[in-house]
């Protein structure tokens, strides 16, 4: 990372990462980009949309080299937010940077796990309240490019949200009350405008909050899936305690 930072005088350098499962590395598969040099206006233009939604280039921490004068000319402060802290900080940098380098080779090795998987409350309302700081900077920066990508995010979002409620045992009635509940539900109305795009469940999420079409029909699914994703996720801890 050094190296190319210094050859390529790169504001910061992402490279690209293995995940493997279990400490003897029984399972493992590399994640890499091809090498591109990346610099202002295009890198602003095209790439600022990966923190809404379109992963064109990482928004984590980790994995990267930044070079120390990029915090030394942002004004970084503190946010609210309890999650999401590494997107957070990169979209504040993102604007003022000069140049970005994506190279092909592993930089980072990350260890599957560590993702919540558990239904938590405060992850909507926490949701909620990113969804609508990062539409606010949107506006700001003018960048309509973000928007509905931001929105199909949040619908996912809340998708990933049922899916947790239903492994810890919520009831049919439970999550109708979450779908019903009046500030999910003028934002699921905000966030399902778009005509062009066509995901299952972001239609389904449509035909609900627009159609009043019976939720039933996305809770069996969901139901259904979880029992695969349950089992596929047991099998997994099995293999990582090896």
């Amino acid at each position: 990372l050094m190296r190319y930072s210094n050859k390529y005088n790169a504001d910061v350098v992402e490279g690209g990462f293995r995940r493997f499962i279990g400490r003897v590395k029984l399972l493992s598969k590399n994640f890499s980009k091809e090498f591109a040099y990346i610099e202002q206006p295009e890198l602003f233009q095209k790439y600022f949309v990966s923190f809404f939604g379109i992963s064109l280039l990482a928004v984590s921490l980790w994995g990267k080299l930044y070079r120390s004068e990029v915090f030394k000319r942002c004004n970084i402060g503190r946010t609210c937010f309890k999650m999401g802290e590494d997107m957070f900080l990169n979209m504040t940098i993102f604007p003022t940077l000069h140049n970005y380098l994506i190279i092909s080779e592993v930089v980072y090795c990350y260890r599957w796990g560590g993702v919540t998987s558990h239904w938590k409350p405060e992850i909507i309302k926490e949701s909620i309240a990113q969804y609508k700081y990062r539409l606010e900077l949107l506006r700001n920066l003018n960048y309509d490019r973000g928007v509905i990508p931001l929105q199909i995010e949040m619908v996912h979002l809340l998708i990933s949200a049922l899916r947790y409620a239903i492994r810890d045992g919520w009831t049919d009635e439970d999550m109708i009350k979450l779908i019903k509940d009046d500030n999910i539900n003028h934002l699921l109305l905000e966030c399902t405008q778009s005509e062009q795009y066509n995901g299952d469940y972001y239609i389904a999420i449509q035909e609900i909050v627009h159609h009043r079409r019976d939720p039933q029909f996305l809770f069996d699914r969901l139901r259904s899936e979880c029992k695969k994703d349950y089992l596929k996720s047991n099998v997994l801890k099995l293999l990582d305690l090896f």
